[in-house]
């Protein structure tokens, strides 16, 4: 619109010019401007209508962030940016360690909601916002990490022929359910096609114990996400080997306070980092493989898990908390690094 805008006000100026030379004589039809031309040039400039390319969109988002380019992701998803509780360096360093976690923009799997998958309540809330679902925005479904537990939704809206990354959903509550999308039966998660924790790993088939087998880092994300989505199965099946009970609500609220997994501080402790008599300990008792994670809750309260490998997979097989003090001086030795730069004054506070 702006190209026609500018062509427009060329023309009235120009007429201007030209009435000054001769004000006694009217314009004749042939010196008119040609309304035809005028036509062609706004259609080509004229939104069409419906939102086009949103998956596409969120993927340059993902490629933006990923190589740092601030000036390109903020164009595209400033609205995203702007309603977190984080700064946009921290947003994008979200993002791209997610982008990196899952493989590049092909582990980045995502379907472009039609109107009848999305829950009434879910539709309702969009059109009142946007108007009628796929003219001015639409919802991008983004499958977890496990493809089996209740996806995020992005919204992307057309603002000037290019779309915007609005916000991203992560659980909207409908009374004791949260669900963006409708569910075949009561009580299941929407599954996308040929994704599910217990496929069998084929070719199109990204199985939970294919995203064990990853990493330890990719095991405690996928507890977390399962906490979140209240999904009992996951959660059971990274913990089944854990020596204490692990209850799930207290890890979805970490969650949901960190606005996401990609919010939450974990690191692996290397294991130079240990201490040599309890890294001994743990060796013999979990096997040489074994990993000691920690989801730092605030700057000085930390959630430690020890993960052990079954089958070529990480499993939980022990979790405490501990405050940093405890963990400083039982845990790691003086070669660890405490990065207290994770807890700027402008981070979320987790309590």
């Amino acid at each position: 619109m702006r190209t026609s805008k500018v062509c427009l006000s060329f023309i009235l100026i120009a007429g201007l010019f030209a009435g000054c030379g001769s004000k006694e004589k009217a314009p004749s039809e042939s010196s008119a401007p040609n309304p035809p031309a005028q036509e062609a040039a706004a259609q080509t400039t004229k939104d069409p209508g419906v939102v086009t390319g949103a998956r596409e969109t969120i993927l340059d988002m993902y490629r933006a962030a990923s190589t740092g380019n601030q000036e390109t992701f903020l164009k595209i998803a400033e609205g995203y940016a702007n309603s977190t509780a984080e700064s946009p360096s921290e947003t994008m360093g979200n993002l791209a360690e997610l982008f990196e976690m899952k493989g590049g923009a092909e582990g980045i799997t995502l379907e472009e909601a039609t109107k009848e998958q999305l829950a009434p309540f879910y539709l309702a809330r969009i059109e009142e916002q946007f108007g009628p679902y796929g003219e001015k925005a639409v919802v991008v479904i983004e499958w977890s990490l496990s493809h089996d537990t209740e996806p995020m939704a992005w919204i992307v809206e057309r603002r000037d022929q290019e779309n915007r990354v609005i916000r991203r959903d992560l659980d909207l509550e409908e009374g004791s359910k949260f669900t963006f999308f409708e569910r075949k039966e009561t009580g299941q998660t929407a599954q996308q096609p040929g994704k599910s924790a217990n496929s069998g790993g084929g070719q199109d088939q990204v199985s939970l114990t294919d995203i064990m087998r990853g990493s330890p880092y990719n095991t405690i994300v996928a507890l977390y996400e399962a906490a979140l989505n209240g999904d009992k199965d996951v959660f059971e099946n990274i913990t089944q080997f854990s020596t204490e009970k692990i209850h799930s609500s207290w890890m979805a609220e970490r969650v949901m306070k960190a606005g996401s997994t990609g919010g939450l501080r974990i690191e692996e402790i290397d294991k130079a980092w240990i201490k040599a008599d309890l890294r001994d300990k743990m060796a013999k008792e979990y096997g040489e493989d074994f990993a000691l994670m920690v989801e730092w809750e605030k700057d000085d309260y930390a959630q430690l898990f020890i993960l052990k490998k079954v089958n070529g997979a990480y499993y939980v097989m022990w979790h405490e908390d501990e405050n940093k003090d405890g963990f400083l001086d039982y845990y790691v030795n003086e070669k660890y690094e405490y990065d207290m730069s994770i807890f700027d004054e402008e981070n979320v506070d987790y309590e």
